[in-house]
């Protein structure tokens, strides 16, 4: 079989007849979709700390009634029961971490100031580079100087 003649030709390009377009913005979301992600968001910590709550509870209950000698399961608890006394159980060590954090807070704002002076540059600049701890490198940023 033999090819047209003309097939091997070159065309002259012809403009184009409608605007390339560019890329295409992404569909939008439906509203359920978008309402089922921000369920998301909150049931997954909300889950977490209903099971810490239920923990917590469940220890409190345990330890307290077996120093008084009866035994928990037989008092036959809801878990409504369980989780409204964790709140005495979780008091005390969710103080203490609040404290500890607030203190660990206050000594990084004070070991902040004294660092922050410029007779301290070489101490800074020595102990505090970003090559030595990645932590320590907000030290030699000017910004953070106390003024």
């Amino acid at each position: 079989m033999r090819a047209r003649r003309g097939a091997n030709r070159l065309r002259p390009m012809t403009a184009p007849q409608e605007p390339l377009a560019g890329p295409q913005p992404p569909p939008g979301h439906s509203p359920v979709s978008s309402f089922a992600q921000e369920a998301a968001l909150v049931a997954a910590p909300g889950t977490i700390a209903l099971a810490l709550l239920y923990y917590f509870g469940s220890l409190y209950i345990r330890e307290y009634y077996s120093t008084l000698g009866v035994v928990p399961e037989d008092l036959g608890m809801s878990v409504q029961n369980v989780m409204a006394n964790s709140t005495s159980a979780i008091f005390l060590p969710l103080c203490v971490l609040l404290a500890g954090g607030l203190i660990v807070f206050l000594v990084f704002g004070r070991l902040e100031q004294a660092l922050a002076g410029p007779e301290h540059a070489v101490r800074r600049s020595s102990c505090c580079s970003p090559s030595a701890s990645p932590w320590c490198s907000w030290a030699s940023r000017p910004s953070w100087r106390h003024r």
